[in-house]
């Protein structure tokens, strides 16, 4: 006899398998040290009606435990993508910096504020001023409109003008 019923001194013994779909996957293990015969077959008969809900809750807590890895692995791929974006979003804006300044140094390669341009050239006999203005500006009539939806200075059909579109 196995040491451990002769330790314990078990005068009633239950075993019973747990099936799910034909295949066990627990066992209900039961022992009385008070009482022979202790397991009926009622008891016998309930316990194996229990044993349903035993393996309805197992299933549950796997499916829940497998739920909660696939969550897990999705957030880190979802957090790994964000920082994927964020990095070739900052790429685009350095790029997109670049190109503006490139476009701007086209334009006005010298430098200069692009509403007037002044550049003087000392000469061996005299000074040379040259001044470019690339527009009159924006008069005080229509400053406060400018920023209006679908605001503009030319007639419909007529051009786009300046206003809240273009920018």
């Amino acid at each position: 006899m196995e040491p451990y019923f002769i330790k314990n001194d078990a005068r009633s013994i239950l075993c019973v398998p747990i099936l799910s779909k034909n295949e066990p996957i627990a066992i209900i293990y039961l022992e009385n040290t008070l009482t022979l015969g202790a397991f009926t077959n009622d008891r016998i008969e309930l316990l194996k009606l229990l044993s349903w809900q035993i393996v309805i809750s197992l299933q549950n807590s796997l499916l829940y435990s497998n739920l909660e890895q696939k969550v897990e692995d999705r957030t880190e791929e979802v957090v790994r993508q964000k920082d994927v974006l964020e990095a070739t979003l900052r790429d685009l804006k350095s790029t997109q910096s670049q190109l503006i300044q490139s476009e701007k140094k086209k334009i006005n390669p010298e430098g200069y504020d692009p509403k007037i341009w002044i550049k003087t050239e000392l000469g061996s006999d005299h000074c040379i001023i040259r001044i470019r203005d690339n527009g009159m500006g924006i008069s005080e009539k229509i400053i406060n409109k400018i920023f209006q939806p679908f605001f503009s200075t030319k007639p419909t059909g007529q051009g786009t003008g300046i206003g809240l579109s273009l920018s």
